[in-house]
Order: structure tokens, then C-alpha cells, then sequence
């Protein structure tokens, strides 16, 4: 009935004790008896403390590389920066789409070919991703072989809620010195598409047609 109590350690102890009974007085194996499963009760304790400080330990790592894991990520992925006048990878819902150069910056547009505007609504270390009003996701790469990091770089940006980059893709270009640009190509076309009218071999087309 007592046995039960105890731990097999113990156990093997008190069914063992009869054997050095024989050669001890009762008084002394009782005492010796009572002592030893003292002490094995005080491990059994300390060692029950040390568990509870062990994962005590490990709940608070767990939960200090869950808070800081977006900022630990973030210092991992490389810093490949794109200003106006650089090369950009531009990728549409996943798929390669064309290389341009940057003619424009503002804070949520990015402008190829002058007058050509693409959505921007983040800015990361080495991307940068709008979506515009079809739901077409526009990711912008400094460097093509970066293009696989974007997906698990979305997921951090979005799990931990993080700002943008200030120091990619910095708007540098006002809406109206777009508009004066958009303004003059818009004339510098309308003027070629003059001169290719007014020119003389189409002059001479028109007489043999006649």
C-alpha cells in the first residue's frame, strides 16, 4: 500500500531493505530508510524546479524570435535600390513582363517610357509591388535573380505589418513635371506625324496616284 507512493527507485529500496534488516538493528534501518527517501523526495522536487526555469527559458526565446523574426528577416534579404534613370525587371502577377527604364517616381506611381504609369504601393529593400484597379500585382526588380525572395518578403511585409523602404524608389518627379513631359512628347509626335504628311515623298506618292 505504501509502495505505491514512491517512485521505482524507492521502490526497489524498501523491497531490498528486509535483506539489510538481518544485520542492522530496527531502529537504525527505519531511521536509514526515512532518510534516503527524503533525499530522493528533495531531487525529485529540485528536479521538477529546474524543468519549470527550462521551459519557462524556451516559452520566452520562442516568443522573442516570434516578435523580432520580421526585423531579423528584413536585415537578411539584400538592398538592391532603383531610382529614376535605372534599369527596373517588371514581373506582372508573377511573370516576367518587359525590362524599362525608370522615367518617373512619385509616392504611388512609377513611370517607363515617360508617360507610362504603373501602380506602387510598397517599397521594399530590393522590390518594389503595386496592384492596379484590375487586380494585376506589378512587382519592379533591380536585379532578375532576386525575383524568388519577393514572395517570402511579401509574407514577412504582411505578417508584420512593416513600412515601406524609405530609401527605394524615392518619389523624386512632381505630377507636373510629368504632365510638361507627357505634354512634350505628346507634341513632339503630333510634330514627327506632321513632317511625315507634309514630306516630300509622300507629295510625290500623291501625284503618281493621280
Amino acid at each position: 500500500m505504501l509502495l505505491c507512493l514512491y517512485s521505482d527507485s524507492e521502490v526497489i529500496f524498501v523491497f531490498l531493505c528486509p535483506f539489510f534488516a538481518l544485520s542492522l538493528p530496527f531502529s537504525v534501518f527505519v531511521e536509514h530508510n526515512l532518510l534516503y527517501l527524503h533525499l530522493i523526495n528533495s531531487v525529485n522536487r529540485n528536479m521538477s524546479a529546474l524543468w519549470i526555469m527550462v521551459l519557462v527559458l524556451l516559452v520566452v526565446a520562442l516568443a522573442g524570435l516570434v516578435v523580432f523574426c520580421g526585423v531579423i528577416a528584413r536585415r537578411l534579404l539584400p538592398e538592391e535600390l532603383l531610382k529614376v534613370g535605372d534599369k527596373v525587371e517588371i514581373f506582372t502577377d508573377g511573370e516576367y513582363n518587359r525590362t524599362a527604364t525608370i522615367t518617373g517616381l512619385t509616392w504611388n506611381r512609377l513611370y517607363i517610357y515617360d508617360t507610362l504609369p504603373l501602380p506602387l504601393d510598397y517599397r521594399g529593400t530590393f522590390y518594389g509591388m503595386g496592384t492596379d484597379i484590375d487586380g494585376v500585382d506589378f512587382w519592379y526588380l533591380a536585379n532578375r535573380k532576386h525575383y524568388f525572395l519577393v514572395p517570402f518578403a511579401e509574407w514577412i511585409r504582411r505578417a508584420y505589418r512593416q513600412l515601406s523602404y524609405p530609401f527605394n524608389l524615392c518619389p523624386v518627379t512632381s505630377e507636373g513635371e510629368l504632365l510638361t513631359a507627357a505634354q512634350k512628347q505628346k507634341a513632339e509626335s503630333e510634330k514627327f506625324q506632321a513632317e511625315e504628311e507634309n514630306s516630300p515623298s509622300k507629295n510625290n506618292e500623291t501625284d503618281t496616284d493621280e
